[in-house]
């Protein structure tokens, strides 16, 4: 469940960083938007910016 929480937590960064700010303040306000999110975060513009995420949990979690 921490990576989860992790990520869920960089998503509105994230979301700010690929260029959609205005995803930002929704996702500050709902979490289901951020879970909705989680489930799509490796597509697209949103998981190129969430790659860093996902290989520093892979480093740190080899057997992840």
């Amino acid at each position: 469940m921490g990576f989860l929480w992790n990520l869920l937590k960089v998503i509105p960064a994230a979301e700010a960083a690929s260029g959609h700010e205005s995803e930002t303040a929704n996702d500050l306000s709902r979490v289901s938007a951020l879970l909705s999110d989680a489930l799509a975060a490796g597509e697209g513009e949103l998981g190129e910016a969430l790659r860093p995420i996902y290989l520093e949990y892979l480093r740190d979690h080899p057997d992840a």
